[in-house]
């Protein structure tokens, strides 16, 4: 970012942590919330004022303190729907009066990625359901906050997105539902005077990860270790840098971000990487090696359950209706996934979820 002195009193923030969704609790998410009241702390501990921080909770019923400790500190947390959140961009962030120093917008849940003629990541509001995807067009949202007629009101921009950008919906049908639910955001002029940097925890057509046992997204955990002590404003290019090199100790897809800089030779980063993802369809020799192996390392319907919805965002009884043995529910499961070309999705979230497999090791080399 640029170098130009920043006041915390003149700080603004839109901060969400979703946990809940209307959807049901498939979509469950221990973390988000958290990490959004952490970033808020750590956005007070500067100096800004809690009238500047517009907060958006959907905490988990084990996390409702999070919405308590909020108002303890000053902060009216509000519900994640797409109604207050849209409302709030809308009337506070970018109207003509609305001006600032320094934007941030931090979102922590789960989502999406669609493509027809363009590639648009999409955000679920608390309110999405299975027959209403309500979704925040990100692609928007950044053009609407860094474009104007009167001129960017917040002139620098900080996004930090915790979350996955895989191709949730497969077909057309599906897709042109996503688009229909979207709340996207006009920009009001053709020139674009901000400065922006948006940080996104995963590439195009990835997943993000969350510790659900610690209660964090890895993306949000690394983000919020590296501004401990930066400034309010912080040097941009260190701070990526940091959380990159944390995944890539891990041996993780490290972050990905769109850098776009201010003034009249205006330029754009896309570091991205936008790539169709990598399909495998199995053999079946591969059908039986993959099967072995998820039957060794999930050994139990709970922990096979738990690994579908957090990766394919499906519960189990959708794949798997009249299954009566472990053995026929992973082989279930294999089936889904290999005719949606979803193979690699499954892998890596085993992989994730049990680490130390070695019936999952040796398979790594072989799909990843």
């Amino acid at each position: 970012m640029t170098t130009a002195p920043v006041q915390a009193p003149n700080v603004h923030a839109l901060i969400v942590g979703i946990e809940k969704y209307r959807a049901g609790t498939e979509y469950n998410l221990n973390g988000p919330a958290n990490d959004a009241l952490k970033f808020a702390e750590w956005l007070l501990q500067h100096g800004t004022e809690p009238r500047h921080i517009h907060l958006f909770l959907s905490p988990l019923e084990q996390n409702q303190g999070v919405s308590s400790k909020a108002k303890g500190k000053g902060l009216d947390p509000l519900p994640a729907t797409h109604d207050e959140i849209a409302n709030t961009i809308r009337s506070k962030l970018t109207i003509e009066s609305s001006r600032g120093d320094l934007l941030y917008v931090f979102w922590g849940g789960h989502g999406i990625i669609t493509k027809t003629e363009a590639t648009v990541r999409r955000l679920f509001f608390s309110d999405t359901d299975d027959n209403t995807k309500w979704n925040l067009n990100v692609n928007s949202l950044v053009e609407a906050l860094g474009t104007s007629a009167h001129g960017s009101g917040f002139p620098r921009q900080i996004f930090f997105i915790d979350a996955c950008a895989n191709a949730f919906y497969q077909g057309l049908a599906q897709t042109t539902q996503g688009e229909a639910s979207e709340v996207r955001f006009a920009a009001s002029g053709d020139a674009a005077r901000g400065e922006q940097v948006v940080l996104f925890a995963s590439v195009t057509y990835d997943t993000a990860t969350n510790d659900s046992a610690s209660g964090t997204g890895h993306f949000s955990s690394s983000v919020l270790e590296h501004l401990q002590g930066e400034s309010i404003c912080p040097d941009m290019k260190q701070v990526i840098e940091r959380v990159q090199s944390d995944f890539l100790q891990q041996q993780k897809q490290p972050p990905v971000y769109w850098w776009s800089e201010k003034g009249e030779n205006r330029r754009v980063i896309d570091n991205t990487q936008p790539t169709q993802p990598k399909v495998i369809t199995l053999t079946p020799p591969q059908v039986k090696n993959l099967h072995g192996a998820l039957i060794e390392a999930f050994p139990d319907p709970s922990d096979l359950d738990m690994l579908v919805q957090f990766y394919l965002h499906i519960p189990l009884n959708r794949i798997s209706i009249n299954a009566k043995t472990q053995d026929k529910l992973v082989l279930d499961v294999i089936r889904y996934v290999n005719a949606r070309g979803k193979i690699l999705d499954l892998v890596k979230g085993a992989l994730e979820t049990n680490p130390n497999s070695p019936f999952l090791l040796q398979l790594k080399k072989a799909y990843l």
